[in-house]
């Protein structure tokens, strides 16, 4: 079973604070390329997905 940390677009940008805005978040995802699903009217973001693209795009990040 796989586990993954999630929150909604605001909670995952305050979590990341200088690495993505809240503006780049819902960019993506209007985009498509934020990974996470919808619950309701609320987009919820796969936050550990997130960090996988972003290390992928930046090259090393720890995420803490």
């Amino acid at each position: 079973m796989n586990v993954f940390e999630t929150g909604t677009i605001r909670e995952t940008a305050q979590k990341f604070p200088g690495l993505v805005t809240e503006y780049t978040l819902r960019a993506w995802v209007k985009e498509g390329r934020c990974p996470g699903f919808y619950r309701g009217n609320k987009f919820i973001v796969n936050q550990t997905a997130l960090l996988d693209i972003l290390e992928k795009e930046t090259g090393n990040f720890d995420g803490d």
